[in-house]
C-alpha cells in the first residue's frame, strides 16, 4: 500500500515535541502501531499535541479537568464491553463533532448520530422533556454498542477505521480501504472530521498520559 498523499503543515522547530520515552519504543494506540517513525505520521500527531498546548490550551485544561472526572465511568463500561481503553479520551473530542447535516442534533458527549434501542439491548428515547443521549451512563453503553458492530462490519479488526467510520459512515470507509489497498488508516488521506480528530485524539491521550513532561 501507498502512503496517502497529504502533507501536514508542521513547523520546523515545534515547541513541543513527543515524550522521549514514548519515541524510544513502538508506540501502539488502541492495540494498532501509530507510525511515528514515518515522517508523515509523526507530524500529524505533532501537529495535534502543538494545537492543543497552544491554540487549544483553554479547551485542553477543561478536558483534563472537568470531562476527566468521567473518564472512570467510561473506562468501566468500555472496559466490560471488549474496547480498548483509550476510547475513554475520545468522548470530550466527539462531543465537540458536528455531524454533516445533523441540524442541530448533538447526540451528547459520544455525538451519537441515533439513540440505541431494542437491537443493542438497550431502551434510550429522546424527546423535549427527556433525552437519554446526555445520561453518561446509557450513552456510552450505546457508543459500545455501535463502534463495536462497525468494527465488526469492517472485518478489519482495527479500532481506528471504526472510530472513522463512526465519524463518517462504514461505507467512506470502506471505499478508501479499496482505492488505496491497505487496512491501516495511515496510509490513505482521511476525510473530515477523522482526518483531525483522529490525530487529536492519540495527541489528547499523549498529553494526558504525560502530564509531567508537558508541565500541567
Amino acid at each position: 500500500p501507498g502512503q496517502g498523499p497529504r502533507k501536514e503543515e508542521l513547523a520546523p522547530r515545534p515547541r513541543y515535541g513527543l515524550p522521549r520515552e514514548l519515541v524510544s519504543q513502538q508506540f501502539t494506540f488502541a492495540g494498532e502501531k501509530v507510525p511515528i517513525e514515518r515522517k508523515d505520521g509523526r507530524a500529524r500527531i505533532l501537529l495535534q499535541v502543538n494545537f492543543l498546548l497552544l491554540d487549544a490550551r483553554s479547551v485542553l485544561s477543561s478536558w483534563l479537568t472537568d470531562d476527566m472526572r468521567y473518564t472512570w465511568i467510561f473506562q468501566e463500561i468500555l472496559k466490560k464491553e471488549g474496547i480498548p481503553k483509550e476510547f475513554a479520551v475520545l468522548a470530550p473530542i466527539l462531543s465537540r463533532m458536528k455531524r454533516t447535516g445533523d441540524k442541530g442534533h448533538q447526540g451528547g458527549i459520544w455525538a451519537l448520530e441515533k439513540p440505541c434501542g431494542a437491537r443493542q439491548g438497550l431502551t434510550m428515547s429522546t424527546d423535549d422533556w427527556h433525552d437519554d443521549e446526555m445520561d453518561l451512563e446509557l450513552s456510552t453503553k450505546c457508543f459500545a454498542a455501535q463502534i463495536k458492530q462497525i468494527r465488526k462490519e469492517l472485518r478489519d479488526g482495527s479500532w481506528l477505521m471504526a472510530a472513522a467510520a463512526y465519524m463518517t459512515s462504514r461505507k467512506t470507509i470502506e471505499d478508501l480501504k479499496r482505492t488505496w489497498d491497505t487496512k491501516s488508516c495511515w496510509d490513505f488521506p482521511l476525510p473530515d472530521p477523522p482526518d483531525i480528530l483522529i490525530p487529536r485524539w492519540i495527541a489528547l491521550w499523549i498529553v494526558h498520559a504525560h502530564r509531567s513532561t508537558y508541565h500541567l
